[in-house]
């Protein structure tokens, strides 16, 4: 699986109404959602003959996993997924892309 590269552009983020802090803890609670489903993911992908998935595929696994509420651990990744879940689907969508900015995963 492969993780953005030092220096790699940032996209926008969602909204200035959410610190760093969260937009943080955001992006390690889905970046563990991948971590623990894209191998799964992965050898499905390749069982069907391909061996790469879209950001958009992998945006929409990760959140479908709903995985990211046994990913938060402590008080404040609890929490921060509190806000998170508030989040329309769009705006969940939009901030995982500046999580998940290659556009092929493999």
């Amino acid at each position: 699986m492969k993780k953005m590269p030092l220096g790699a552009k940032q996209p926008k983020t969602v909204g200035v109404k959410y610190s760093e802090e969260l937009r943080k803890i955001w992006g390690h609670l889905l970046r563990a959602t991948w971590e623990y489903i894209g191998n799964d993911i992965m050898a499905a992908v390749q069982e069907e003959g391909r061996y790469d998935i879209s950001r958009d595929d992998l945006i929409e696994v990760v959140l479908d996993a709903d995985h990211m509420n046994v990913a938060a651990k402590n008080a404040s990744e609890k929490e921060a997924l509190k806000e998170f879940d508030k989040l329309s689907y769009k705006e969940k969508i939009k901030f995982a892309k500046t999580v998940f900015t290659y556009e092929r995963w493999s």
